[in-house]
């Protein structure tokens, strides 16, 4: 049995790695400007990413093993898949890593001035048209270019059930 999880195991991990590729390739290739920068097409990209390491999964998945074992190679995928994303979300969009990140570069210590102004060299007002634009990318919101709003059926959706799942886990303060 266990000489039929290790080669599982080193599947998921070799398939999630080239998710993770697949990801960072295309990311250098939005950056480098060969490719649209459109939230929406990256973001499904690397759901069909992530899609294509589940056909690897399951193509490769051996037939002989216990279907526990293969609903569990299928999971771990999916768990590595979802720590990357989550993982690369805060590394790119963390309001306290980026805050981090700016007090290591002003010597660990800096007035909270100082962090609202620059905040990654686009101070406050930066960081929110950024995350605006980002709504607008993926199609939630409106802006104009001064007034955002109003909120698009998909984005009205997921605002309430932000709220819900917010009063069912008794969060007051996210950000």
């Amino acid at each position: 049995m266990i000489n039929d999880v290790i080669p599982l195991f080193i599947l998921v991990l070799c398939a999630t790695a080239g998710v993770v590729l697949l990801d960072v390739i295309f990311l250098s290739l939005v950056r480098c400007g060969r490719l649209s920068k459109n939230s929406v097409v990256a973001s499904l990209s690397l759901a069909f990413f992530m899609f294509l390491g589940l056909v690897a999964v399951l193509v490769f998945v051996n037939r002989s093993v216990p279907r526990l074992v293969q609903a569990s190679t299928i999971l771990l995928y999916f768990t590595g898949c979802l720590l990357y994303m989550e993982m690369r979300s805060i590394l790119s969009r963390g309001y306290s890593f980026r805050i981090l990140i700016d007090l290591k570069r002003f010597g660990e210590r800096a007035e909270i001035a100082t962090l609202k102004s620059e905040y990654g060299g686009m101070g406050i007002r930066g960081l929110v048209l950024k995350r605006v634009r980002t709504a607008v990318d993926f199609g939630l919101v409106r802006f104009d270019g001064t007034r955002v709003g109003p909120l698009t059926t998909m984005g009205r959706a997921l605002a309430t059930v932000g709220l819900y799942l917010r009063a069912l886990l008794r969060l007051q303060h996210v950000g």
